[in-house]
């Protein structure tokens, strides 16, 4: 993700507002993963709907997340390097995910989602991830959690 302070206006928008806890955001996604440090300290919550199904969150799911994990980092460093190829990361990344469980798969990249985008908004300064509105108060609520298309769009399927 690219830093924020990059874009032209942010800093400073920073010397007026960080966000105003009064402020409330709803982030309708995936689950995001509120143990990263950039949450610490952060006002968000996570509330499951009550239409959504249990999904145990067990050894083999946090298998899959910390060897997925582990190669998202390691994919991410070979962007640095300037014989970089786009496709051959792509066909690597097929093959490595290949014998993943599909709805393990698809909950961590709807987690990976929800995180981006939760931190993008909320992460707090001074973490790895300085968020646009760190100082607002958020609410994550998952509406899917395997890639089913998204509860609120069960009839029909929705991309």
């Amino acid at each position: 993700m690219p830093d924020l302070i990059t874009i032209p206006g942010i800093p400073e928008l920073w010397t007026h507002t960080k966000g105003d806890s009064r402020i409330k955001i709803a982030i309708l996604d995936g689950a995001a993963d509120l143990e990263r440090a950039c949450f610490k300290g952060a006002k968000i919550t996570q509330f499951k709907p009550y239409w959504s199904e249990d999904i145990e969150l067990n050894d083999e799911y946090y298998h899959y997340l910390k060897l997925s994990t582990d190669f998202n980092q390691k994919q991410k460093a070979k962007k640095e390097d300037p014989d970089y190829d786009k496709d051959e990361a792509k066909k690597e990344r097929e093959a490595f995910f290949k014998d993943f469980p599909k709805a393990i798969q698809r909950r961590i990249e709807l987690s990976s989602h929800a995180t981006h985008i939760a931190s993008t908004i909320l992460g707090q300064h001074g973490s790895p991830v300085a968020g646009i509105a760190p100082n607002c108060t958020a609410i994550n609520i998952p509406i899917s959690f395997a890639g089913d298309f998204y509860f609120l769009c069960k009839s029909y399927p929705c991309y």
